[in-house]
């Protein structure tokens, strides 16, 4: 199930093809085997910051990974993407998946992270919920799509500063399932074979749409080459701890590309010579299957609220024994 893509990066971050090898489990596979530099010593010998990230918080929870003060052990950090007004996809995901970490043995967390919007009712709604459930991440930019970059990059810059002792961090978004016991069990078997990985569906040879009527469109004055760098959908993906500083360091010198998935684990990733390490069960189109199928993956695309609770409930709740 699993193959690794180790990172690769040419001046205008075209991926390299080259043939792979079978380990001696003859599961894994490396498919790419070109080394970049260490990104501390670019960035202390040529590169200036130019993304600084220094939006301030409008509400954080800074404490999520502490107990009574001191450091608590967390396995998996999940930071769910989500949009101030989706306070009901929200709630669902609490009700549904995001409570399945309770039930779990190693320690999991849940949270939200969120930008801003300028209808002050939304905004009260946010600052309210945050106050009953503490679960919301709030930073000061403009909550769009195409801000997306930089609400990820917000995730990493938290995990860094807040909770950089968690084995794994996931990154999600509002619109997934996630089967939280299928992933732990997967990161307890497979995790530690890797380093400096990102773990999720890999897509490599993607080429930018330059049709102008795509919500994809890009630019060739945004994007010149063409061929987009391997990446992971950005749907849902797991960062490695040894990982994650490096790759919030890169894109503090990278410049910014609103593609969320290939400016963060394509772009940025290959500066920081990350693996990508393909797993099946991470599923970033919609399936139309019976919900007790999502048993067998990890994460289901394209969930509404309404969906997931029906995915929940044929999943048994929290015994997870469809």
């Amino acid at each position: 199930k699993l193959l690794t893509h180790s990172g690769s990066k040419s001046s205008n971050f075209r991926e390299k093809d080259s043939k792979g090898e079978k380990n001696s489990n003859g599961k894994l596979k490396n498919v790419g085997s070109s080394r970049t530099r260490k990104l501390s010593s670019v960035i202390e010998s040529q590169q200036e910051v130019v993304n600084p990230h220094d939006f301030p918080y409008l509400i954080n929870e800074e404490y999520v990974c502490q107990k009574d003060g001191k450091k608590e052990e967390v396995f998996l950090m999940v930071v769910v993407l989500s949009s101030v007004h989706r306070y009901r996809q929200r709630q669902a995901i609490r009700q549904t998946w995001g409570t399945a970490v309770n039930q779990l043995e190693l320690k999991t967390k849940v949270v939200f992270m969120l930008g801003r919007t300028n209808e002050s009712f939304h905004e009260y709604q946010v600052r309210k919920e945050s106050e009953q459930h503490h679960d919301i991440i709030q930073e000061d930019f403009i909550d769009t799509y195409r801000n997306l970059s930089i609400k990820t990059t917000a995730v990493l810059k938290w995990y860094t500063t807040y909770c950089n002792h968690a084995k794994y961090l996931l990154k999600t978004d509002e619109d997934m399932f996630v089967h939280i016991p299928n992933l732990i069990k997967s990161l307890k078997d497979s995790g530690p074979k890797f380093h400096k990985f990102i773990m999720g569906s890999v897509i490599k040879g993607a080429m930018p749409y330059r049709q102008n009527f795509s919500k994809w469109y890009v630019s060739k004055e945004e994007y010149s080459d063409s061929v987009y760098p391997t990446y992971i959908s950005g749907t849902a993906y797991v960062i490695s701890q040894d990982l994650v500083s490096d790759l919030y360091q890169a894109t503090l010198v990278t410049p910014m590309f609103w593609l969320e998935d290939v400016y963060i684990t394509g772009i940025c990733a290959a500066k920081v010579d990350a693996s990508h390490v393909h797993h099946l069960g991470f599923q970033y189109f919609r399936r139309n299957e019976p919900p007790c199928n999502f048993a067998n993956f990890i994460t289901g695309h394209r969930i509404g609220q309404q969906e997931m609770r029906r995915i929940w409930k044929a999943l048994d709740g929290p015994r997870w024994s469809c």
